[in-house]
């Protein structure tokens, strides 16, 4: 009755599939307001008494064959026992069925599960049935429902098995446990049919697959928050890393900058050493030409004028590209400090957007969860309906009952009324015959009075069975409610546990999130430190090397005021010495000697000037061409004293001078001479 009911109450979107009707036995409950039965069966025996059902609806598709997990041919067996009839072997039978013998085989064709899911319509309200017989190879068939999508469309499952004897193991329990797992978890026993076969009907749980997709949602935003916090992480080392970078290549453009003024500084160190070795060599060249350079010293002077001028914009030029460097390398640490700025800013962009991520799909959970109870407060009333109207259709029956009990009685006393009337057509046909058929009229009275009471009998009879069946019905009915009420009880209470174990679960990730909050807190606050400590070591390193700048520029500055110094005093000096010139050569040797130094001193500034401006090129330059100069003053100048005329000068000379200075002169010159 469980399974009748549940037949007719399939609506024009559900699908009733029978998978081996021959044991169903039951015809009549077919489902006639599905809107598609499909009902597979292989044997010939069983498809005349189905023809018949299959010419009455149109919504019925008989397929002559069986259904597996693939399509091909199989050999279809019968046995003894009818209702182990199918593909079966019988060396498998025999463990559970002892005395089952074979008697017949055939091969039969066989429709894959894919197949079945191409002939169900497309729209449907998961509501389909499935009605199972006894199957070979059951594990490979569930497992081709599944992959096809047919199983997600079934609510309930009707398996149908051979019962067997007392002590043996029930056959199916393997999918039993099977669709178990698959939330198909409420078995109701219902009697069968036939006494050999065991029906049982599995009901999929509508709130643990919702429960199921709920669980997996949340195990996915709980993943997609393991793969934000690891994408955070990942951005968090790369910033380190870029910081790191920084540093190192800081450090090592510091490192580099400090070997090239170590190696700027040995350089200059090793010019200046080679220019003082060449400009002592110079001397004692120009000590022996000193004479040679008497015409040319306001030449000299005049040249040596412009060279120190021409030093002091070398200088000047060397402190301004100096002073320029220096302005370029505060420009790349400000630069380098911005780009340090925009990176923080970015990497505190990414987190709050992460934040706010978050707290999106926290909210996004919550509507979902208000969404999920909704759903289910809506489930509830739609069962409590169904509930009322199984009830409406109860009572529609009884009173259809009681109609039809009032038809019967009517017909009953029509018939009876007719009897009668035929009863006195004949006694007025008897009355003309009276005589002949006195003893056929006693005869046909005691007849009549036998067939009035047998069909008062069984009427009688009929009204009790209809009452009895009334009972039972009612009986039914009040058990069926008693079902339902324990079931919406157990559903209620499954949503309440649902409800709690859900508020659970979004408490804990509501923990959870507040957890990676925090730790993205203290991740940013870390990250922040390492980030201005790294500012400030590199604040630290720019004033060191701004420090070392000044230094350098105070280098510079001191020795282009210690050079200026010498240039004055050189300057002094030569003024001093031009005054000496004037006042009548006093001391000619020494003060040419004196000329001499000081012309070293000029050349020794103007050789530190173009060593501070890295031109030692011009320096040598200007050195070569002294000395061809020197060269050919000196030949010069010793043509020239190689003359009578300038013998005989020097001679007049020499006793003009040696009256007022004693015998310095000759000593100076005949020094000279043993220098030459």
């Amino acid at each position: 009755m469980i399974l009748d009911a549940l037949l007719r109450k399939t609506g024009t979107e559900d699908s009733v599939i029978f998978v081996g009707s021959g044991l169903l036995n039951n015809p009549d409950a077919i489902a006639p307001d599905a809107g598609c039965i499909l009902m597979f069966e292989p044997d010939p025996n069983h498809l005349s008494a189905l023809q018949f059902y299959s010419g009455m609806q149109d919504n019925f598709q008989l397929i002559e064959a069986s259904l597996a997990a693939r399509s091909g041919i199989a050999t279809y067996h019968r046995f003894n026992m009818p209702e182990l009839d199918g593909f079966s072997e019988v060396s498998a039978l025999q463990t559970v069925f002892e005395e089952v013998q074979e008697i017949a085989s055939f091969e039969a064709d066989c429709l894959s599960v894919a197949d079945l899911a191409q002939r169900l319509p497309k729209q449907h309200r998961s509501g389909d049935i499935l009605i199972l017989g006894l199957l070979a190879e059951e594990a490979d068939f569930l497992t081709a429902l599944e992959d096809s999508g047919v199983l997600s469309r079934l609510s309930h499952i009707v398996l149908q098995t051979p019962r067997p004897a007392s002590g043996s193991a029930q056959p199916g329990q393997t999918a039993e446990s099977w669709l178990a797992e698959r939330l198909f978890d409420q078995m109701l026993e219902v009697p069968a049919s036939h006494p050999e076969v065991s029906m049982r009907i599995l009901v999929r749980n509508p709130l643990g697959a919702k429960l199921a997709d709920l669980s997996g949602k949340i195990a996915q935003q709980q993943k997609d928050l393991v793969a934000a916090n690891s994408a955070l992480n990942a951005e968090r080392k790369a910033a380190e890393d870029k910081l790191n970078k920084a540093k190192a290549e800081a450090q090592t453009n510091a490192d580099a900058l400090r070997e090239k003024l170590a190696a700027a500084n040995s350089a200059l160190n090793a010019e200046r050493k080679a220019a003082e070795d060449k400009l002592n060599k110079a001397k004692a060249e120009a000590q022996t030409n000193a004479d040679a350079l008497r015409e040319k010293l306001a030449a000299a002077n005049s040249a040596l004028d412009a060279e120190r001028k021409a030093a002091e914009d070398k200088l000047n030029k060397a402190k301004a590209e100096a002073q320029t460097n220096a302005d370029a390398l505060r420009e790349k640490l400000a630069a380098a400090n911005s780009a340090l700025d925009a990176e923080r800013k970015a990497a505190e962009d990414k987190l709050n957007k992460a934040k706010a991520e978050a707290q999106t799909n926290a909210d996004a959970l919550r509507e979902k969860l208000a969404a999920a109870n909704s759903a289910l407060n809506a489930e509830r009333k739609t069962a409590e309906d169904k509930l009322n109207k199984a009830k409406a259709e109860a009572q529609t029956n009884a009173d259809a009952l009681r109609e039809k009990l009032a038809a019967a009685n009517s017909a009953l006393d029509a018939e009876r009324k007719a009897a009668e009337d035929k009863l006195g057509k004949a006694k007025a046909e008897a009355q003309t015959n009276a005589d002949a058929l006195r003893e056929k009229l006693a005869a046909a009275n005691s007849a009549l009075d036998a067939e009035r009471k047998t069909a008062e009998d069984k009427l009688n009879k009929a009204k009790a069975e209809a009452q009895t069946n009334a009972d039972a019905l009612r009986e039914k009915l009040a058990a069926a409610n008693s079902a339902l009420d324990a079931e919406r009880k157990a559903a209620e209470d499954k949503l309440g546990k649902a409800k709690a174990e859900a508020q659970t679960n979004a408490d804990a990730l509501r923990e959870k999130l507040a957890a990676a909050n925090s730790a993205l807190d203290a991740e940013r606050k870390t990250a922040e430190d390492k980030l201005n400590k790294a500012k400030a070591e590199a604040q630290t390193n720019a004033d060191a090397l701004r420090e070392k700048l000044a230094a350098a520029n105070s280098a510079l500055d001191a020795e282009s005021k210690a050079a200026e110094d010498k240039l004055g005093k050189a300057r002094a000096e030569t003024n001093q010495a031009r005054k000496e010139q004037r006042a009548g050569y006093r001391d000619l040797s020494l003060a040419l000697r004196g000329q001499a130094l000081r012309e070293a001193d000029l050349k020794d500034l103007q050789n530190r000037f173009a060593t501070l401006v890295d031109e030692k090129t011009a320096q040598d330059e200007l050195l070569s061409k002294l000395t061809v100069r020197l060269d050919r003053a000196a030949r010069y100048l010793d043509q020239i004293e190689s003359l009578p005329e300038a013998q005989s000068a020097k001679a007049a000379l020499a006793s003009s001078v040696g009256k007022g200075s004693g015998g310095k002169p000759a000593a100076a010159r005949k020094k000279r001479n043993a220098h030459k």
